[in-house]
């Protein structure tokens, strides 16, 4: 019973199963075993509410930061803010170094290869109104998409299982509820187009807008298919029909275009979420003394976007 309500999801020609949760192999030695769950244990319930009150704190404190007037200064602010709270809570979970780099020739290993052509740290030139494609595997993305970037995430929606080309624009905290629920068009208010949310954030110094494409997060075994604005919609027409290179971006100039990959290794508990239940896959994670993360790069010529008259 547990399998089959993922059968539906299952690419029949290779067989995965996208929103199957990672399967770990826990170790066969009992003794080892005990002192492992102990640890465990003992970690969880460190970390969990130091992370948890953490995370409120981050949460209350950007909050009032983003009631600042002065949109340079509130900018400066929120990325102090993303930079201290988003890392100590990523090293809290166990991330102690995260690679992340473009990707070698003929590999998926990254490293600073192509940094002279495409600028180093990765992606740097991304700033308020640029987009960025990224993949969803977790809500710890979340954390490490605020701590590098301080963006504005966008999610597609969807009506009754068909993109319609609408986003809806959020935060940290709703980036993470989004994520634990999959956003509607049935249910939510505030959906524009893309076009609409990269204006408002370049004009008020935003941040870059991340857009999860996928709409879902997934295990990361293969790539689902993108929902407009990124791929096409599927009934009806105007400018969200086509992807992004047929917006009517306004004032003309389509946006810096940038994407990266967010993956995880796991031998004891996966950092991926996908339909678990939130807390305890939380806990979970807090229990684990370290935890790993990679993080891939396009080289910025790739996502290039062409204005459309």
């Amino acid at each position: 019973e547990t399998m089959e309500k993922f059968r539906s999801f299952e690419d029949p020609a290779s067989g995965i199963m996208p929103f199957m949760p990672e399967k770990v192999v826990g170790p066969k030695n009992i003794l080892f075993k005990l002192v492992r769950s102990l640890k465990g244990l003992c970690l969880g319930l460190v970390k969990f509410p130091i992370s948890a009150a953490l995370f409120l704190l981050f949460v209350l404190i950007r909050s009032i930061v983003e009631l600042f007037p002065i949109a340079f200064l509130r900018r400066g602010m929120i990325r102090v803010v993303d930079v201290v709270f988003c890392r100590l809570l990523l090293l809290l979970l166990g991330f102690w170094w995260i690679p992340s780099g473009y990707p070698k020739k003929k590999t998926v290993t990254v490293s600073r290869a192509g940094a002279k052509q495409a600028g180093w740290p990765p992606l740097k030139n991304a700033k308020s109104g640029s987009i960025i494609l990224s993949s969803l595997c977790s809500y710890v993305d979340v954390l490490y998409l605020c701590f590098r970037f301080s963006p504005v995430f966008v999610f597609p929606v969807q009506d009754k299982g068909k993109s319609v080309g609408k986003v809806l624009a959020t935060g940290p905290l709703g980036a993470v509820r989004l994520i634990i629920n999959f956003p509607s068009i049935s249910d939510r208010k505030g959906l524009e187009t893309i076009s609409q949310v990269v204006s408002r954030s370049r004009n008020g110094l935003g941040g870059p807008v991340v857009v999860f494409p996928e709409g879902v997060s997934s295990n990361g075994q293969g790539i689902l298919p993108f929902l407009a604005p990124v791929g096409p919609v599927d009934e009806g027409s105007g400018p969200d029909q086509h992807g992004l290179e047929q917006q009517a971006w306004m004032g003309g100039k389509a946006p810096d275009c940038f994407a990266l990959t967010i993956r995880y290794s796991s031998k004891y508990f996966s950092p991926i979420y996908t339909v678990q239940a939130f807390f305890s896959h939380v806990f979970g994670l807090s229990a684990q003394l370290y935890n790993s993360m990679e993080v891939t790069c396009l080289d910025e010529r790739a996502t290039e976007l062409k204005s459309v008259d």
